[in-house]
């Protein structure tokens, strides 16, 4: 292979609960969380105990893919083009061709809406889906979406697709009753490769810059 690639990882394997999405919500607190939680001010957390409130950040292969609520949302459009104005390359058209070469979009319902289809893919990793639901749920989700459309959010496909206000039932990285994380998605299949090597339990602690390119070239690792 051309390149050879370290993957340096501040934890470990995601454990076996991590791919069962009825599980998720027992990850968020635990080893497998950095733990973090927001920072105090009068504007935030005024529900919560003391004012804080956690906000999981996944310490494990995959992620926060590995360890949050699944719900798959791309960003808006304008925020790419805002981001391209001072970061060129940012512009949306451009971050969609990477949104779709990593979507194996599993919904079949997108694709007979032509506005809808020219966004998404079926050739990626990473899967996406719209699981059934329980009636009692879907019933839950209606009388919601259902608010939204009283306040003047019009009711829409999806929360990707091209409408920059709507609500909809989300879809989510979810398929075949198994979570498509990162780690599942992308590692799982390439963990043997010569050319890559995995470094668990490794944090990097500082980015090593060229003070002449301006470039990184390398980084600080404790272990």
């Amino acid at each position: 292979p051309e390149f050879k690639v370290l993957l340096i990882e501040a934890g470990g394997d995601p454990p076996p609960t991590s791919v069962l999405p009825g599980l998720s919500r027992t990850l968020p607190g635990t080893k497998y969380d950095w733990n973090y939680t927001a920072v105090f001010d009068e504007g935030v957390g005024q529900a919560h105990p003391g004012g804080y409130m956690s906000y999981p950040r996944g310490k494990l292969l995959g992620g926060c893919s590995s360890i949050n609520y699944l719900i798959y949302s791309r960003g808006v459009p304008e925020d790419y083009e805002n981001w391209n104005r001072i970061a060129p390359g940012w512009d949306w058209e451009t971050v969609l061709y990477y949104f779709k070469k990593l979507e194996d979009m599993k919904d079949p319902v997108i694709f007979e809406h032509p506005e809808n289809a020219r966004l998404h893919s079926t050739t990626g990793p990473v899967k996406v889906s719209r699981p059934k639901t329980p009636p009692s749920t879907a019933l839950i989700d209606d009388i919601r979406i259902q608010s939204y459309e009283e306040m003047g959010i019009p009711r829409v496909l999806e929360i990707n697709g091209p409408e920059i206000v709507g609500a909809a039932r989300p879809h989510f990285n979810i398929y075949g009753g198994r979570r498509s994380s990162t780690a599942e998605s992308y590692l799982k299949s390439a963990k043997d490769r010569t050319n890559l090597k995995v470094a668990k339990y490794s944090t990097v602690t500082k980015v090593l810059i060229d003070p002449g390119t301006l470039r990184a070239y390398g980084v600080q690792v404790y272990t």
